[in-house]
């Protein structure tokens, strides 16, 4: 439900992203959250591009796991739901959902695993505790 999110990111599709059927082709999800999940860390006041650039905090995607419920057309409002449910050392959960026209039942579900990657040294690092915390307070969890 779209009321288990405290951030919800909109866009819009655009006619390249559907495919021959008239619908969302399914790569296409995946854009889908990764500008949301900028979107959440811009919205908490991270500067991510100066972040990855010291090699501090840089997103690796591990494992991803889809589930496609109903279709969304060209032209639709889409509200991405993101929700981050679990940190490790290095490595970090979060949770999607997507909606379509501002209805709540979600038309697609997403569970990732992300690592915090140095991309200087090629392996994955610490999630700095900065994050943690400002993300933890945002998503109302009194500990990580």
């Amino acid at each position: 439900m779209k009321n288990e999110f405290n951030f919800l990111h909109t866009l819009r599709v655009r006619y390249a992203e559907i495919d021959g059927q008239g619908i969302v082709f399914n790569a296409n999800y995946l854009i889908y959250i990764s500008v949301a999940i900028m979107e959440y860390f811009r919205n908490l006041g991270f500067d991510y591009k100066e972040f990855a650039k010291n090699q501090e905090f840089d997103l690796a995607l591990v494992k991803i796991t889809l589930e496609y419920i109903s279709p969304a057309f060209f032209d639709d409002i889409i509200e991405v739901g993101v929700k981050v449910v679990g940190f490790g050392n290095k490595s970090f959960n979060i949770h999607y959902e997507m909606f379509r026209n501002h209805q709540d039942d979600p038309i697609f579900k997403a569970d990732a695993i992300y690592v915090n990657f140095n991309t200087k040294l090629k392996k994955a690092q610490p999630v700095p505790d900065e994050i943690k915390e400002k993300v933890n307070k945002f998503e109302n969890k009194l500990s990580y």
